[in-house]
């Protein structure tokens, strides 16, 4: 069946697997698609080298690209807690900022009384 320099399917399958760290759920899917076909796994692997290579090597990708996926989802989570704490942070200032005008505004609404008073006083004085 295989030249002693040609491997099995099975045997470029497991090799492709340990290679880029197949999850064995994964190989066995794709050992299952060979003998579901009727082709066995003794067979020889060149005629399809270069489909299974492929498989694997999309496998990998597809996990690395993920892993990074998360990573990055993990990044924003904490981008948006912080931005969060912050949101808090100037909310709490802006409330204490609130609470300190409204304790003067009785005391500038009657300085601006006065201003006013004096105003007409003044401008009484300077007309006679």
């Amino acid at each position: 069946m295989t030249t002693p320099s040609s491997p099995t399917i099975d045997q470029l399958i497991s090799a492709l697997a340990i290679q880029t760290s197949a999850a064995e759920r994964f190989v066995t899917q794709v050992r299952e698609l060979f003998t579901s076909k009727g082709i066995r796994l003794d067979s020889e692997a060149e005629p399809y080298r270069e489909a299974i290579t492929e498989t694997f090597d999309r496998d990998r990708s597809l996990r690395e690209n993920v892993l990074r996926a998360r990573a990055a989802a993990h990044e924003l989570q904490d981008d948006i807690e912080a931005l969060s704490n912050r949101c808090r942070d100037q909310l709490q200032q802006l409330t204490r900022l609130s609470e300190a005008f409204e304790g003067q505004f009785p005391q500038l609404q009657a300085f601006a009384e006065r201003l006013k008073d004096l105003r007409y006083y003044l401008a009484e004085f300077y007309v006679r």
